[in-house]
């Protein structure tokens, strides 16, 4: 846990200081016992975003987290996915293969100069 807060403490302390350095504001956007939410700021970070919420390190901390583990999983799942489907049963692969070296030629061509077209 130690390795966790020294890598997400500098972003927590960094959006606090730029939250109050826009003009101090130091209230939370929501009060706990309302479940409003509200659109996200162009240029807001997620840690920004959820300190309208509370100034809790505990909880940005795990929120952040699960996020990150979320992403991670979920990228590790697609590539799974995509590796283990085409090694099944050949006649998917036999389908699968001249729609992807169609698509492959084609991202190709479209990376040419129009000069070479």
């Amino acid at each position: 846990m130690s390795v966790i807060r020294a890598f997400l403490d500098p972003f927590w302390g960094q959006a606090v200081a730029r939250r109050r350095g826009n003009g101090g504001e130091r209230h939370l956007h929501i009060k706990e016992d309302t479940a409003q939410d509200r659109e996200v700021q162009e240029g807001e970070t997620l840690v920004d975003h959820l300190l309208n919420y509370t100034e809790d390190r505990t909880i940005l901390r795990d929120k952040i987290l699960n996020i990150s583990v979320a992403g991670r999983d979920t990228t590790a799942s697609l590539l799974t996915f995509a590796i283990y489907m085409p090694s099944g049963p050949p006649e998917v692969f036999a389908k699968l293969r001249p729609r992807a070296w169609r698509m492959w030629d084609r991202r190709a061509y479209l990376r040419r100069k129009p000069s070479a077209r």
